[in-house]
């Protein structure tokens, strides 16, 4: 089946997609990857509904037009970040770059106004555009360590090619298995339940000296009552 673009969807089509989705997969009891399969949708586009849905309940899947963020700078301020780069160099302000990038912007804005902006998403929307999948920053880093983990140990990162198929198959053979089986023996946000899961095959790793598959990690956390890990608090480490 041609996978949908949902981009080229209206916003009640894409409503009405993402209800029957989640009830198939709440109501029904079929697994979230099949039934986006048989939709014609990615394998990983129904999870991050299956999230809003047990975080906020139905209303929540119904479309809504996005907020960009708040500025972080006024009129005023904004008007002077453009004097400063409009027929500027970088190296005018002491920086090592002959063209502007957003992340000199964002170190300029910093270091002259003292004000943070963006780069706190870079890790989310890496692994969106990477794998369709939807999470937030601390738990796309941890996700991120695991498939470069998964890339490096099967040879698949030195071409562009090479790393869309080896993130298919960490897709296929690790994530989602790992996401369906959890989901069959508790709710709640899948993605966060994988971090967890992570973090407790790093832990096991650590305690025996060596690398355990996803299979034993997996059964061993369910064992041990599939503990949490609280990213906000804690380094990111996976193995």
């Amino acid at each position: 089946m041609t996978k949908i673009d949902g981009r080229t969807l209206d916003h009640k089509t894409l409503e009405h997609l993402r209800i029957l989705a989640v009830k198939r997969v709440v109501e029904g009891g079929e697994r979230p990857a099949q039934v986006a399969i048989s939709l014609g949708l990615c394998r990983t586009s129904i999870y991050p509904w299956l999230r809003i849905f047990h975080d906020q309940g139905w209303e929540a899947l119904a479309e809504s037009i996005a907020q960009g963020p708040e500025c972080k700078l006024t009129e005023k301020q904004c008007q002077q970040v453009r004097r400063w780069i409009l027929g500027k160099d970088p190296r005018q302000y002491g920086l090592d770059f002959a063209l502007w990038t957003r992340r000199i912007v964002q170190s300029l804005i910093q270091s002259r106004m003292n004000i943070q902006v963006g780069g706190r998403t870079f890790h989310s929307e890496r692994l969106r555009q990477q794998t369709g999948i939807d999470a937030s920053e601390n738990q796309a880093r941890v996700i991120l360590s695991d498939l470069n983990y998964f890339l490096a140990k099967h040879g698949s990162t030195t071409t562009a090619s090479g790393k869309s198929v080896g993130t298919f198959k960490w897709l296929t053979t690790s994530f989602e298995p790992i996401v369906a089986q959890i989901s069959e023996v508790r709710g709640g946000d899948p993605v966060q339940s994988y971090c967890d899961f992570l973090h407790h095959r790093f832990l096991l790793a650590q305690h025996r000296g060596q690398d355990i598959p996803n299979q034993e990690a997996l059964e061993d956390w369910i064992a041990a009552g599939m503990p949490g890990f609280e990213l906000e608090a804690s380094e990111s480490a996976t193995v």
